[in-house]
């Protein structure tokens, strides 16, 4: 699967539109086809659908305007254990997504 970058093009002129284009096409994602086969395996397995998307830009709006459009009925996060000052400096994108999301998110700590 190859994702497509998220903004709209309608609002932007010709020439910004073609610099998009080839900023888009620098940036495609190759598939990892053994990730592709672990996913596909285990969504099986437990018999749940698992989608597949990629997006660019900040990953908390992202990940808000996704569970919105999809629309998700939950949503699974994972936590890479930043400390409280980086936390605080950077922010948090599972802790913005489960005060922020609309559905249920369940965030998932690394061990």
């Amino acid at each position: 699967m190859i994702g497509e970058p998220a903004p709209s093009e309608r609002n932007v002129s010709a020439s910004q539109r073609g610099r998009g284009r080839e900023r888009r096409e620098e940036s495609r994602v190759e598939v990892d086809p053994e990730t592709l086969d672990i996913v596909s395996t285990a969504a099986k397995q437990k018999q749940v659908e698992v989608l597949m998307k990629i997006y660019w830009g900040d990953p908390r709006e992202k990940l808000c305007e996704a569970i919105d459009k999809i629309p998700l009925s939950c949503l699974i996060v994972g936590n890479r254990g930043l400390s409280k000052l980086k936390r605080v400096l950077l922010g948090s994108v599972s802790n913005y997504l489960v005060n922020n999301g609309s559905c249920p998110v369940t965030v998932v700590k690394t061990p």
